[in-house]
């Protein structure tokens, strides 16, 4: 037999090896640690078990879309920039036009998703995952309610999509 196929084999049953549970781990642990009688038994400390290592696959998040999209319906007066926007819109965020430098946050008039109303490069800001879709606005103080548009996030997003402040 060639030495490179017996490596080959030899790291393929390794590998399988490694990925799966041994019956015993199994039968032990999956009981919601029932079979534990002290903290020190085999199938309860998994901390120094090679095998209990292997299996414990960390969650990887899944990547976010490309494009995300959300509609918001102003009820006030909001300024996003120089412009004033009121009623129902889509907030669009494209990591693609980012990647080129090109503004990555539309702002689409809901009846009209062909031309933007307002564009602009978007500050990530560092926020907690969110549970749900969120815009945060902040009160101007003027008679007719205006406010300024701030922040968005998506949900399940960690972090948010700032409007860029002027300096």
């Amino acid at each position: 037999m060639d030495i490179r196929r017996f490596v080959v084999i030899g790291a393929a049953a390794s590998a399988f090896y490694l990925l799966t549970a041994s019956p015993a781990a199994a039968a032990c642990c999956d009981h919601s640690k029932a079979c534990c009688e002290t903290p020190n038994m085999t199938c309860c400390d998994t901390a120094n078990d090679a095998v209990a290592a292997a299996v414990l696959i960390p969650q990887v998040p899944a990547p976010r879309p490309v494009r995300e999209s959300m509609i918001v319906w102003f009820q006030r007066p909001v300024k996003v920039g120089t412009r004033v926007l009121f009623g129902k819109y889509v907030i669009e965020h494209d990591n693609t036009r980012m990647a080129r430098g090109e503004p990555c946050t539309y702002i689409y008039a809901a009846e009209d998703r062909q031309t933007p109303v307002v564009t602009f490069h978007c500050a990530h800001l560092d926020r907690p995952r969110g549970q749900q879709a969120s815009v945060t606005l902040r009160s101007l103080g003027e008679a007719n309610g205006m406010q300024e548009f701030r922040e968005f996030q998506f949900a399940g997003e960690l972090g948010a999509h700032g409007f860029p402040v002027a300096r």
